[in-house]
C-alpha cells in the first residue's frame, strides 16, 4: 500500500517538475518577445519614432476679428456678419496637394474659380496659413467631409463669419462691399495686420473704414502633432471686433426713393 503511495509521490514530483518547467520556458519566450520588441522600438524605429516626436511643434495660429456692423440712423444693419462653413487647407500639412484637391472634390463642389484663388493665396501666403479653399459649404457637404475628415491631412471645416447685405443692392452704393484680398491689395496693406484675415473693404463705407471696421487679429500658440491636429493650446491672445458705425442714411427711406425712381435712376 505504502509502494503505491511513494509511486504517486514520485509521479507527481515529475508532474510538477516539468510543469515548472514548461511554464519556465514559456515566460523566456514572453520576456524575449518583449525584449526584442523593445529593441525593434527603441533601436530599429528609433529615427522613425524620433521624427515623429520632434514634429510635434508649436505654431502660433492667427484669430481674425469679428468685422463691426455697418447700421443706418434707426439702427438696422446694413452689412453684418452671418456664419458660415470654410473648407480650409494648410499647404505645409500636405505632401501632393493636386491628388488630395482630386479627392476633395468628390465631396464637396470645387468650381474653377475656387480653384484659381486657392492656388494664388497658396503662392501669396505663408505654407503654414490656414488658406481658404471653399466658402459658404452646405450643411450636406460639410457633414460628408467631417466624415471623411481623417482622410485628409492638412484639411480642416470651420465656422467662420462671413460678410452679408441684408438691403441688398439697396444702398449698396454707399456701404460698399468686401472682397478677398488681391495681389494689388497685398502691395498696399500690411501683412502682419491681415495675417489669417481674407477679406477686405473693396469700396463705400467698407472701404473708407477699413481700419475701424476690420478689428485687430489676436493668436493662439498650439502645440500640433505629426499629422497637424492641435494636441494643446498653449497660449491665446483674443482677437479684438472691429467697430461698429452707425451712418445718417435712413435705409427705409431710401428704400421707398429708389422704388419710386424706379427706372429713372
Amino acid at each position: 500500500m505504502s509502494g503505491f503511495e511513494i509511486k504517486d509521490v514520485f509521479r507527481e514530483t515529475r508532474v510538477f517538475t516539468t510543469r515548472s518547467i514548461v511554464i519556465g520556458i514559456l515566460m523566456l519566450v514572453l520576456i524575449g518577445i518583449l525584449l526584442t520588441r523593445l529593441f525593434y522600438l527603441q533601436v530599429i524605429e528609433y529615427d522613425r519614432y524620433s521624427t515623429l516626436s520632434k514634429n510635434n511643434r508649436i505654431s502660433v495660429v492667427p484669430r481674425p476679428p469679428v468685422r463691426g456692423i455697418i447700421f443706418d440712423r434707426n439702427g438696422i444693419s446694413l452689412a453684418r456678419n452671418i456664419p458660415s462653413y470654410t473648407l480650409e487647407v494648410v499647404p505645409d500639412q500636405v505632401r501632393d496637394m493636386d491628388s488630395l484637391l482630386d479627392e476633395l472634390g468628390k465631396l464637396v463642389r470645387l468650381t474653377e474659380y475656387d480653384l484659381k484663388l486657392f492656388y494664388r493665396d497658396v503662392k501669396r501666403k505663408a505654407r503654414f496659413d490656414s488658406i481658404i479653399l471653399r466658402s459658404q459649404l452646405t450643411d450636406m457637404e460639410a457633414a460628408r467631409f467631417a466624415v471623411n475628415r481623417y482622410r485628409f491631412k492638412g484639411v480642416d471645416l470651420r465656422a467662420r463669419l462671413e460678410r452679408n447685405y441684408p438691403e441688398k443692392e439697396s444702398g449698396a452704393h454707399v456701404v460698399g462691399y468686401v472682397g478677398r484680398i488681391s495681389s494689388r491689395d497685398l502691395e498696399k496693406i500690411d501683412k502682419e495686420i491681415y495675417r489669417g484675415i481674407n477679406f477686405l473693404g473693396k469700396t463705400g463705407i467698407e472701404s473708407y473704414y477699413e481700419d475701424l471696421l476690420r478689428g485687430q487679429i489676436g493668436f493662439d500658440q498650439v502645440e500640433t502633432n505629426a499629422h497637424g491636429r492641435v494636441v494643446r493650446t498653449i497660449s491665446r491672445t483674443p482677437s479684438v471686433p472691429g467697430k461698429n458705425i452707425y451712418l445718417t442714411i435712413d435705409s427705409k427711406l431710401q428704400r421707398v426713393a429708389e422704388q419710386a425712381l424706379g427706372d429713372y435712376r
